[in-house]
């Protein structure tokens, strides 16, 4: 299914006529920027499934009837928005303005914990690919709201280790919204991942160094 991205392109085709020329005498098609690759989809299909087998899901599942795992594949699926995926299982879950925070707050943690490892997974793939001669790290992204959590603020801009993972209140995760992470640290997460280019080890060092001593402070 289309994203949103190619149908924008499809509807204002003059709009990057520039970057299409470049990325075509390349021969690679500006549609192939804006698409989600089976492998990348195969991967949040993976990350979905651990979050379906863990303890916690047996209760959702049990009280949604199945609708809130069937409306998280189908919303990530069809590229559809948190509030829509959530509107999605909220009448499974009861009525009133409960039901519709729960169902927010699933769709939102569900489908973050999938999209990240997604992400991870891509960038893993990139290292790979562009070898240690071009230096990058994943980096962890905070959005930075009223409702943040500190733990999560403090670790805005922080790379990953020589592992990939961060440390979390001192749990060790690949991403944010990891399913392994308590529900106080987990649930309603925004954060995400950035690639950071051109960061040297020995800046990753410093910058981790100096999140846990801000850590360590809270």
């Amino acid at each position: 299914m289309p994203t949103t991205a190619t149908e924008w392109l499809a509807n204002n085709p003059g709009s990057l006529d520039q970057l299409d020329e470049l990325l075509r005498e390349a021969d690679v098609p500006i549609e192939i920027w804006t698409e989600i690759p089976l492998w990348m989809k195969q991967e949040i299909a993976a990350q979905l499934a651990v979050s379906f087998s863990q303890p916690y899901w047996e209760d959702i599942a049990r009280t949604t009837g199945g609708d809130a795992a069937k409306a998280i594949q189908q919303g990530l699926d069809n590229g559809w928005s948190i509030r829509k995926i959530a509107d999605e299982m909220k009448d499974s879950l009861g009525d009133g303005k409960y039901a519709k925070r729960r169902a927010l707050n699933i769709a939102r943690t569900e489908s973050g914990h999938a999209l990240n490892g997604a992400r991870k997974a891509s960038m893993t793939r990139l290292m790979v690919d562009m070898g240690p001669e071009i230096p990058m790290r994943p980096e962890w992204l905070s959005v930075l709201a009223a409702t943040t959590r500190d733990t999560h603020a403090i670790l805005d801009g922080v790379p990953a280790d020589d592992e990939g993972m961060w440390t979390l209140a001192g749990i060790r995760v690949p991403w944010p919204a990891y399913y392994a992470l308590p529900p106080q640290e987990r649930c309603n997460c925004m954060c995400t991942i950035v690639m950071s280019f051109g960061i040297k080890d020995s800046e990753a060092h410093r910058l981790i160094q100096e999140y846990y001593d801000r850590e360590l402070a809270l």
